[in-house]
């Protein structure tokens, strides 16, 4: 089995210890229709509403919201979430990431596995 650990990136930089107070889109990443995947967000000095929808393409240009469980996912109760899929129908995956008045920092972890 493979598996595979890295984080999410914006303009080919790391989401990690990421400024959370703006809105940003995930560069997409291949996952070849046959991964199973999750998610974990990691925030610290969390305040306002942040938010994180899940979006879906076969193209890696017509995007969609994935699942209405992963649309606007409220970040605000905890500092880690983590979202985990074994049956994801599409090629590429990408984050929209909403900061709702946010003034901390985020981490965007995901792990491929075969």
């Amino acid at each position: 089995m493979n598996s595979y650990l890295n984080k999410f990136k914006v303009g080919g930089v790391e989401v990690n210890g990421f400024d959370a107070t703006n809105n940003f889109i995930t560069d997409s990443i291949d996952i070849d229709y046959d991964w199973v995947f999750s998610i974990q967000t990691v925030m610290s000095s969390l305040t306002g509403n942040p938010k994180l929808t899940i979006q879906c393409s076969n193209d890696n240009v017509n995007w969609v919201n994935y699942t209405s469980v992963s649309t606007n996912v409220d970040l605000t109760n905890t500092s880690n979430h983590m979202i985990i899929d074994d049956n994801y129908p599409c090629q590429f995956i990408r984050l929209k990431y909403e900061a709702g008045g946010n003034n901390g920092v985020i981490t965007l972890i995901y792990k491929l596995k075969r």
